[in-house]
């Protein structure tokens, strides 16, 4: 039988932050992407317009992703970050790529490179994901 220590949090609740992050989260990146694309796409006239204003929305959705992240884990402050970190790296990761998987096939018949959105996505997960680390690394919940 398993030592578990009664003041630990179950199973159920480290799956239903993950899940009321996932929604919360997921809800305003895509508002942020809405209003964003919705106020830079009006008046495009290069590929460099393209570029940049794929590449703020990417970063204004990984921060505002960060920040709810963050304000949501540090509510919740009786579950260890180190045992959710495993499932961080991953999933972000997964998602991260999915996102970036999706822009290259929108991308791919236009004859246009898609490294520059890229290289963002990939500064973005590294911010997203080492940024939630370090704000919990030295914190009372992480081990």
């Amino acid at each position: 039988m398993e030592n578990t220590n009664i003041n630990s949090p179950s199973k159920g609740k480290y799956i239903g932050v993950w899940f009321l992050n996932s929604i919360v989260g997921g809800i305003a990146v895509v508002a942020i992407d809405n209003v964003l694309a919705s106020i830079m796409f009006n008046n495009i006239e290069t590929i460099n317009d393209v570029y940049i204003g794929i590449i703020i929305c990417i970063f204004a959705e990984i921060i505002a992703a960060l920040l709810i992240s963050i304000f949501i884990y540090s509510y919740f402050k009786d579950l260890k970050i180190s045992r959710v970190m495993p499932y961080i790296y991953i999933l972000w990761t997964l998602g991260c790529l999915r996102a970036y998987l999706n822009g290259v096939q929108e991308f791919e018949g236009l004859d246009i490179s898609f490294a520059p959105i890229g290289w963002a996505f990939f500064f973005a997960w590294l911010i997203l994901v080492f940024g939630f680390r370090f704000y919990f690394r030295n914190k009372d919940n992480w081990a």
